[in-house]
Parts: structure tokens; sequence; C-alpha cells
């Protein structure tokens, strides 16, 4: 099965190299931890994910097999209230931790 890509997204088809070695590991992820009010934190580094997307949108897409090839799809341009900024930060809980 052929995988479709979301309409308005761009794809770039990766090189055999970054085929095979981005399918070896698992995805890299990140945990914060911070000390104090959540909201303020919350937001801030919300805004700052925001601009670092807005200049690199690549690193909010999503991997996808077509064939025998793989591909990167990416939005051409994250705005505020995109749902990947949503997508790619995740508040998990709020409890205070010591």
């Amino acid at each position: 099965m052929v995988a479709k890509v979301a309409q308005g997204m761009k794809s770039e088809k990766l090189t055999k190299m970054e085929s095979t070695q981005m399918m070896m590991g698992p995805a890299v992820t990140t945990t914060t931890f911070i000390k104090g009010s959540l909201e303020p934190a919350k937001d801030f580094l919300k805004g700052r994910l925001l601009l670092i997307l807005q200049a690199n949108p690549w690193l909010c897409g999503t991997l996808s097999k077509r064939g025998k090839d793989v591909y990167l799809d990416y939005p051409p341009v994250v705005e505020a209230g995109d749902p990947v900024v949503e997508r790619c930060f995740l508040t998990v809980g709020g409890a205070q931790i010591r």
C-alpha cells in the first residue's frame, strides 16, 4: 500500500543512506523537568518551539514509506496554533516534582 501525502504538505525523498539510517533505531525524544509554575514555563517553551519549527519546519515532519522509498513529509510553513506544534509539544501531569 502506498502512503498518501496530506494536502499542503511538502515531501522529500530520502537518500538510500538516510532511509536505512532513519529506520535503524527509535525516535529521539527529549524530556525537560522544570521547577516552579507550569503555565509560564509551558507558554515560554511552546513559544520557543514555535520559533524553531518556523525556521526548520522539517523538524516536525513524519517519515512515510512508499513502495521501497522513504519520504519526509512536513508542512511548508508552521504558524501559531498549528496542530503540528501541539503534536511536537506535550505536557504531562502538572504535578509538583521535588
